[in-house]
């Protein structure tokens, strides 16, 4: 039988072995902060852009409480379902939102949605339109009254559209948003003209 050697040189064969490394992507937008340049680090520190974070589980649930006589005390969704959400600022580029409301031995509850700004002023001016349009959503949905700020939007909720509406709504507001992969753009292009200005600098010596 012919070895794998005899078969690539007979019939000019290549195997994955032979095949150069794949080119590093042209952005790191999508990487995790760690793979960010130095200076693109110290610009995010520099910066200080912060995130307005929805917190919910990634579905709707149903919960029923009971009493110490073992009697249902109350029902969250039963049928319809229920969709626990809240709000949460951060300032940091790794999740630590989730960790701190993920705390349900049931189910996931943590960041769906993540809209940066530019800093904690315009992320603390856009949570108020934001909430309110939460409420209109829960009111809507005849949402169950919950706890630790959280509301229920009802078993409806599609989080793509809720995200194109908290674009909309920074947009109305004149606050400047971004999602993850928008502030790494961000941060690139606050870079580039840094060095312009730099480069722009010295030649004006």
């Amino acid at each position: 039988m012919s070895t794998i050697d005899d078969l690539k040189r007979d019939y000019g064969l290549v195997t994955a072995a032979d095949l150069p490394p794949r080119p590093k992507p042209a952005d790191d937008h999508t990487h995790v902060r760690d793979r960010w340049s130095q200076h693109k680090k110290l610009a995010f520190k520099t910066l200080g852009p912060h995130a307005l974070c929805v917190v919910a589980t990634e579905g709707p649930v149903s919960v029923v409480t009971y009493n110490a006589a073992g009697g249902v005390d109350r029902r969250f969704g039963h049928n319809r379902g229920c969709w626990p959400i809240r709000l949460a600022a951060s300032r940091a580029w790794e999740d630590t939102v989730t960790n701190t409301y993920n705390k349900n031995p049931f189910v996931r509850t943590g960041v769906q949605i993540r809209v940066w700004t530019k800093s904690e002023a315009h992320v603390k001016r856009l949570m108020l339109p934001v909430s309110d349009l939460l409420g209109a959503m829960a009111e809507e949905a005849l949402g169950s009254d919950l706890i630790n700020g959280f509301v229920d939007v009802g078993p409806d909720l599609q989080m793509e559209l809720l995200e194109l509406e908290i674009h909309d709504v920074a947009r109305r507001a004149k606050i400047a948003v971004w999602d993850d992969g928008g502030l790494s753009e961000y941060l690139d292009e606050c870079l580039n003209d840094a060095e312009l200005l730099r480069v722009t600098n010295v030649r004006a010596r």
